[in-house]
């Protein structure tokens, strides 16, 4: 199934919310639609197992299939939508998997368990003002301190159509390292597949053009940079965070985040085009291969699922050049 499609499937389930009374939905949300709750959360850790040993196997259809029949069959069991919410969040399709988390959550779903991974699509999904909406007990003083601001500062990207910069190489279980200028300073970034977002290091997170924001016991700081210049291209407003002084990793940025620029890599000429305004996917030449978030990062679903933090992952692309598209999921593969 298409996101496309699933666009059109949680209308179509959701669109019951609207025309029940407030009796019956309680009545819902305690979980008496079809099971206790209890049970209906038994079935779905089971169809999570599930869909996760055939992707592991690289049958992403029959994972997927998994998933859209459970919501199918029991609408308004949350813990099924839960599970196709972070599904779809872990294809990229931010707004998509915020809709059905939030169904979930309607529907009587743990408040706790579900929030992480609801507030990680409505970031991918750039919905500050759905996180400020917060109450400020549910997340971080820092995140919705960073929400409320972006909401009236939204990022936007600004230059030349498209960049083009040196892809250096880099630690093993990356894809390599990008020169990006942050408060008029040069930072060598790693492409990191197993992080979201943009991870600054301690340094780069004092630079002039950092706004930071409150810090919560236990978490990273968040902030958002002013610009993020690659090339010929500024990205301003960028979400990010900053990791602890002790970390050595350096400036990381994820597959999610660079992806928006809709990335080609050339591993022979060893170059990465970014694009200030990525077109239609469709047009984009390239065999497709699937791609997905999973606790071992970004992986394709090839023969397998082959995480891009290791070297099966990598040597399945070889020396050809591909184009990351993560608003679709998928990585464009074109032959040598």
């Amino acid at each position: 199934m298409s996101l496309v499609s699933l666009v059109s499937l949680v209308r179509r389930v959701a669109a019951p919310r609207r025309r029940i009374g407030a009796a019956a939905c309680a009545l819902l949300a305690c979980g008496a639609a079809l099971a206790p709750l209890g049970a209906q959360d038994a079935r779905a850790r089971n169809e999570r197992d599930q869909a996760e040993q055939l992707l592991a196997r690289g049958t992403l259809v029959s994972a997927e299939s998994v998933y859209y029949a459970a919501v199918r069959l029991r609408p308004r069991d949350p813990w099924a939508r839960y599970n196709l919410g972070r599904h779809v969040l872990a294809r990229g399709a931010g707004r998509v998997a915020a809709a059905l988390l939030e169904e979930a959550r309607f529907f009587g779903g743990d408040q706790a368990t579900i929030l992480p991974d609801l507030l990680a699509a409505y970031e991918r999904g750039a919905m500050w003002r759905a996180i400020a909406a917060f109450p400020g007990s549910a997340i971080g003083a820092g995140d919705k301190a960073r929400a409320e601001f972006l909401m009236t500062h939204a990022g936007v990207a600004l230059g030349a159509d498209s960049t083009v910069l040196p892809l250096e190489a880099a630690a093993p279980g990356s894809l390599g390292r990008i020169a990006l200028v942050i408060g008029g300073d040069t930072v060598r970034a790693t492409i990191d597949p197993t992080v979201r977002g943009v991870l600054l290091d301690a340094a780069t997170g004092r630079r002039r053009g950092v706004r930071s924001f409150a810090r919560d016991a236990g978490a990273l700081r968040v902030a958002v940079v002013d610009t993020v210049r690659a090339g010929a291209i500024g990205f301003t407003n960028v979400p990010a965070r900053v990791v602890a002084s002790g970390d050595a990793s350096g400036t990381r940025v994820g597959l999610d985040w660079l992806g928006d620029a809709e990335p080609t890599v050339d591993p022979v000429a060893h170059t990465i085009t970014l694009r200030r305004a990525p077109g239609d996917a469709r047009a984009v030449r390239g065999a497709r291969v699937p791609i997905v978030y999973t606790g071992d990062g970004w992986g394709l679903v090839i023969d397998g699922f082959a995480p891009l933090a290791t070297s099966d992952g990598r040597d399945a692309l070889g020396q050809r050049r591909w184009t990351l598209l993560t608003a679709k999921g998928e990585v464009a593969v074109l032959p040598r």
